[in-house]
């Protein structure tokens, strides 16, 4: 991901004063507040948006490994037919009610 251009909180302010010079001095601190609040704003967008990337790539790494466990119990022991004593699927499905 591309990283935003990092500019001084001082020179914005200090261009946005030259250009609006001529403009009565509530609407120009509104307007230049205003430019300050959507730089914040979309940095935040920007750093939200790069966790939630990062929590999708740590959680398909955690699903993976959680297949790769459950494909590794089943091969060993066949759902525990043998050892936990039951003869069936039916009657492993009437012991764990939820799917495996």
């Amino acid at each position: 991901m591309s990283t935003p251009r990092q500019t001084s909180s001082s020179s914005i302010t200090s261009a946005d004063e030259l250009r609006y010079t001529g403009m009565d001095e509530r609407r120009r601190k509104r307007l230049i507040s205003n430019r300050d609040s959507a730089r914040r704003s979309r940095m935040r967008k920007q750093k939200t948006m790069e966790d939630f990337a990062n929590a999708v790539t740590r959680l398909k790494s955690e699903n993976n490994g959680l297949v790769g466990k459950i494909d590794k119990a089943a091969g060993e022991d066949q759902y525990g037919f043998r050892h936990s004593g039951l003869e069936s699927p039916v009657e492993l499905s009437l012991a764990f009610p939820f799917p495996i």
